[in-house]
């Protein structure tokens, strides 16, 4: 009978209190689940590391610490803020090491681990990211000639950085003036600026370029840049167009965590980072597809400050594929084709 009664009391209790949390307001909702949230609705934190000064104690501490006062989960960025150099260089063998504790002791605690893809917090990249993989910008050189004569020398090299260049185009066509385009280096995606409208301007003739005047010569010219060409009679400028790295690094970083930015426009430049970082501390801590509870769970891109880009290896192809026409001035290459 004293069990019976029990049960009955405990059924009761129970009953009241959901009776009771049926017709709580909305405001007392809110006050409960303030105090108690639930684990989606607590916050994460900044971890920022300080180049390679990093230990598991350090780690354990710090993540046990964030457990007691509720925090969910923790976005970690290394980076060079001025501290002295630690003994743990970033992605190398004894980083890798810390970063498994960093895991490990996450999911012991039920936190959720977000690391920035790179060092520093500013875009996507570090020194596993080859030149030809990385962020890109045409470049070009000048030649006047006049003609008629027979020119046979290697051209100027445009502008190399991370001591990349590849050649794209070389166009010759009769000199003109001193006229340039406002906003061109914006325009043309150099940098990163506003695009107002200019009010229309009157050019006098030899400001205007005909484009049936334009010869693509680039199969004069060898791997080398060597031109062999004869200069029709006439003042001639010959372009010498091509693209580089535009040598912006992730940042800021420390030394060892530091390199080229990657092709935004690349898929190649973006797995190569991917690559580089990510793939590896997923492979280290053996996580697999899906969605993960806790430790490793993500990774971001955090701001930007990479300035522009304006070509990509692929440009050419990717325009003919999208517009089923070549882009105009630059025609000697298209899909594996050469056009003259």
């Amino acid at each position: 009978m004293k069990s019976l009664s029990r049960k009955f009391y405990r059924a009761f209790t129970l009953l009241s209190l959901i009776l009771g949390a049926s017709q709580l307001t909305a405001a007392d909702r809110l006050e409960l689940e303030f105090q108690k949230p639930p684990d989606e609705a607590r916050p994460w934190v900044y971890w920022f590391w300080l180049n390679g000064n990093i230990t598991k104690e350090g780690i354990t501490a710090d993540l046990e610490a964030m457990k007691r006062v509720g925090i969910r989960g923790v976005l970690i960025m290394e980076v060079d803020q001025g501290s002295p150099v630690g003994p743990a260089d970033f992605m190398g063998p004894q980083w890798r090491e810390l970063f498994k504790h960093v895991h490990k002791e996450a999911r012991r605690l039920d936190l959720e681990v977000n690391m920035n893809n790179d060092a520093g917090w500013n875009g996507s990249g570090g020194p596993w990211i080859r030149p030809e993989d990385s962020m890109q910008k045409i470049v070009w050189a000048e030649t006047d000639l006049t003609g008629p004569r027979h020119f046979d020398a290697t051209l100027p090299l445009p502008e190399s950085k991370a001591n990349f260049y590849r050649d794209i185009s070389l166009l010759a066509f009769p000199k003109m003036g001193s006229y340039r385009i406002p906003n061109i280096r914006s325009k043309a995606a150099f940098e990163m600026g506003p695009l107002n409208p200019t009010a229309p301007t009157n050019l006098s003739p030899e400001m205007v370029l005909d484009r049936k005047l334009i010869q693509v010569i680039t199969r004069k010219m060898d791997e080398n840049g060597r031109l062999v060409w004869d200069v029709p009679e006439g003042d001639w400028t010959v372009v010498r167009f091509g693209h580089t790295a535009t040598g912006v690094e992730n940042a800021p970083a420390p030394k060892t965590g530091r390199g080229l930015e990657c092709d935004k426009l690349s898929k190649q430049g973006i797995d190569a980072n991917f690559e580089g970082m990510m793939e590896q501390l997923i492979a280290d801590n053996r996580i697999k597809p899906g969605k993960q509870k806790s430790g490793l769970i993500a990774t971001h891109i955090d701001s930007w400050e990479n300035g522009s880009q304006n070509w990509t290896p692929l440009m050419r192809q990717e325009f003919w594929e999208r517009r089923g026409y070549e882009m105009e001035s630059f025609l000697p290459v298209v899909t594996g084709r050469v056009v003259d």
